[in-house]
């Protein structure tokens, strides 16, 4: 079992992939949406990412072309909450 499963048993972690069902976001965007300060939003999504559980694509913003490094959640989760539901069975 990878440590992905351990990564989402955490509130903050859950917070951030549930976040992301309706569009990625960046780290700055996550603060807002969770209100929670950048250092911790960052701690998690870096771990998140080095599991693979998320990734980030660089997108450009409009009106003035600015890249952003955008969050996703990958297949991996799915693969993740199994690996959690094994545990607490």
């Amino acid at each position: 079992m990878g440590s992905g499963a351990y990564l989402i048993a955490h509130p903050t972690a859950r917070r951030i992939i549930g976040a992301l069902k309706a569009k990625p976001l960046s780290v700055s965007e996550f603060e807002k949406v969770l209100e929670l300060p950048e250092p911790v939003v960052s701690h998690h999504v870096l771990a998140l990412s080095g599991e693979g559980l998320i990734s980030g694509d660089w997108m450009y913003s409009n009106p003035k072309p600015k890249a952003v490094l955008k969050y996703s959640v990958t297949n991996k989760v799915k693969e993740a909450v199994d690996d959690l539901y094994s545990l607490l069975s």
